[in-house]
C-alpha cells in the first residue's frame, strides 16, 4: 500500500479460501497499518475489509470484520520500520482496546495509540472502524508530547467529540 500513486487499495478476505483468510488478514493489516498477531474463535468464518488510502504524512484505512483479536507485542514492535500514531474512530462494534492503558470503546469513541507501545485490541462484535495512521511528524506538529494521549479515549471530552465528527 505505501507508493507514491496515493490510489485508493480495496483489499478482502472473502476473495481467499476460508482456512487463509486469517494469514491473509494478518498480511493485509501489516501491509495497511503495522504488523499485528490475530486471532479469531472461528478461523474459517473469519471476514474483513479493508479500504485505505496513503496521502504524504496520513493513512486513511476503513475496516470492517468479525470478531477477533489483533495484539502488537514486541515481535510485532520490533518489524515495524517507523514510528506512528494512530487515531482511531469505532464505528460499529463493541472494542476492548489496552495500550498504555485499558479503554473500552463503542459507536463514535476515538482512541489514540503509539506503534512503540505493546496493543491489544479486542473487537467482541461485527465491528467498523476508520483508523488515521499519522506520521511521526505530523503528530508533533500539533502534539509535543504525544504520549500523554497514548490509549486514551478522546471522545468524551467536547474538542474530542468535534473530532470524531470530523474524522
Amino acid at each position: 500500500m505505501r507508493d507514491e500513486s496515493s490510489q485508493l487499495v480495496r483489499l478482502s478476505t472473502r476473495d481467499v479460501a476460508p482456512a487463509d483468510r486469517l494469514g491473509y488478514a494478518s498480511w493485509i493489516l501489516g501491509s495497511a497499518l503495522a504488523p499485528s498477531a490475530l486471532s479469531t474463535g472461528t478461523p474459517s468464518e473469519y471476514e474483513l475489509d479493508v479500504t485505505a488510502l496513503e496521502l504524504p504524512s496520513i493513512a486513511i484505512v476503513a475496516q470492517s470484520g468479525s470478531p477477533q483479536r489483533a495484539i502488537r507485542a514486541r515481535p510485532e514492535i520490533r518489524r515495524t520500520s517507523q514510528r506512528y500514531f494512530f487515531l482511531v474512530l469505532a464505528l460499529s462494534g463493541s472494542w476492548h482496546v489496552t495500550n498504555v492503558t485499558r479503554t473500552r470503546l463503542g459507536p463514535g469513541d476515538l482512541v489514540f495509540y503509539d506503534s512503540r507501545y505493546p496493543l491489544d485490541c479486542d473487537l467482541l462484535l461485527h465491528w467498523g472502524g476508520l483508523n488515521l495512521q499519522l506520521s511521526e511528524q505530523f503528530v508533533r506538529k500539533w502534539v509535543p508530547n504525544p504520549i500523554v494521549l497514548g490509549g486514551q479515549r478522546i471522545g468524551e471530552s467536547q474538542w474530542g467529540r468535534v473530532l470524531a465528527s470530523y474524522v
